[in-house]
C-alpha cells in the first residue's frame, strides 16, 4: 500500500473518471486550536524569564496537557503526532549552535501562528508529512541539499495548495 497522505477525508468529488479528495491534515486542524487554552483571564503563555531551546519550547507547547494540542509525549518514533526523531535532531542542531529564546504566545494565538514564529525565528522548517506526524528541519540550504528521483511511472497526477495557515492537501486519482 502506498500511503500519499494522512490527516481527515473532508471532501469527495467526481467528475469526467477523476475523483478528487481532500483532507485536512495535522497542520490545517492546528490552525483551528489556540495555544493557550485559558478562556477566564486571557492572559496567553508565557516562556520568559528563561532560555529555552526552541525545540524545547516546541515540545512543551505541544505536549503540555494544559495547552490547546495537548500531543502524546511518548518520546521516541512511535509517538503519533510528533516524528521524534526529527524532532530530536532538531533539537541537537539548535542546541550545538546555542540557540535559545524566549517566548509570549497572547491568548487568540494559534498554533500554526505560534509554530511559524518558532520556525522564523530559527530559519527551519516544521511541516506535515504523509503520514500525518509534524516534522522539523534547519539548514534548509546547508552542505545537503534535497533531491529525489521520480519517473512519470511514480505519479499519477498531484497537485497540492497551501499556506502557512491553510494546509490542505488536493490528490487526483484517475
Amino acid at each position: 500500500a502506498l500511503q500519499i497522505s494522512g490527516g481527515f477525508l473532508t471532501n469527495v468529488s467526481y467528475q469526467d473518471h477523476t475523483a478528487n479528495l481532500t483532507f485536512k491534515n495535522r497542520l490545517d486542524l492546528l490552525s483551528q486550536v489556540f495555544v493557550s487554552t485559558d478562556t477566564a483571564s486571557k492572559q496567553g503563555i508565557s516562556y520568559i524569564g528563561s532560555e529555552w531551546n526552541p525545540a524545547d519550547l516546541t515540545w512543551d507547547i505541544l505536549t503540555k496537557a494544559t495547552h490547546g494540542a495537548n500531543y502524546s509525549t511518548v518520546d521516541c518514533y512511535t509517538n503519533p503526532e510528533i516524528h521524534y526523531d526529527s524532532w530530536l535532531q532538531w533539537k541537537t542542531n539548535l542546541a550545538a549552535e546555542n540557540i535559545t529564546v524566549q517566548g509570549f504566545f497572547p491568548y487568540g494565538t494559534n498554533y500554526v501562528q505560534a509554530l511559524k514564529s518558532i520556525a522564523e525565528l530559527t530559519d527551519s522548517a516544521i511541516y506535515g508529512e504523509a503520514d500525518n506526524r509534524l516534522y522539523f528541519l534547519r539548514n534548509l540550504t546547508g552542505v545537503v541539499s534535497y533531491s529525489a528521483v521520480l519517473s512519470l511511472s511514480d505519479v499519477m497526477k498531484v497537485s497540492t495548495t497551501g499556506d502557512a495557515y491553510d494546509m490542505c492537501n488536493k490528490y487526483s486519482v484517475p
